[in-house]
């Protein structure tokens, strides 16, 4: 919600950010078959899919406050929007949002491929499964407000104070609005007993 007007703030050119968001979101295509034939095939006492759920989830989390955190170097040369066409740190600040989002994208599909899988392993009774689900996207959809809506709030409170610590609250809030949610989906699921799978 916030990620393009923060790097258009930034001085990068709106085509740039966004030609590189569709380039790396476009790679779903192959990294999520990928990542389901890897998890698939993985065997740990914790199941073959709570592995990358939890390790996915750091990553997640700590390439997300990196997409709101450019280098102070960066930070230093984009003076706040007022950057010509040509100007070098342009590409610096483009070559960064690219890099990150990047990873960004990959760690989404470490993470949520398997969080998708399991849960039609958990049991096979519709009833149960239909139940999973529901409080599983319940969890989903509660984050995804609570990350859209709190830093709108947390912004508003803090420049009527006068801050000018706005952007790195409001990051803080929306990295912690998300590892929430993900937690509460994980807490939500069972160990799968039906399949003997994980």
């Amino acid at each position: 919600v916030y990620l393009t007007d923060f790097y258009v703030s930034l001085g990068a050119p709106l085509a740039f950010l966004t030609f590189f968001t569709a380039a790396a979101r476009s790679l779903d295509v192959l990294t999520d078959p990928v990542m389901g034939w890897l998890s698939d095939r993985t065997r740990s006492r914790f199941g073959r899919r709570r592995p990358y759920q939890l390790s996915g989830c750091l990553i997640y989390g700590a390439l997300f406050c990196a997409l709101f955190t450019p280098p102070a170097a960066i930070l230093a040369t984009a003076d706040a929007g007022h950057l010509a066409p040509g100007d070098p740190a342009v590409k610096h600040v483009v070559a960064w949002f690219a890099g990150t989002y990047f990873f960004f994208y990959l760690a989404d599909s470490w993470c949520n491929v398997p969080y998708e899988a399991l849960g039609p392993e958990l049991t096979d009774d519709y009833t149960e499964r239909s139940r999973v689900f529901f409080v599983a996207k319940l969890f989903n959809q509660a984050g995804m407000l609570a990350a859209a809506a709190l830093p709108a709030i947390a912004a508003f409170a803090l420049r009527a104070r006068g801050s000018d610590k706005v952007a790195v609250s409001c990051e803080s809030l929306a990295f912690g609005a998300i590892k929430d949610a993900r937690a509460g989906a994980f807490e939500l699921l069972p160990p799968a007993h039906a399949l003997g799978t994980g």
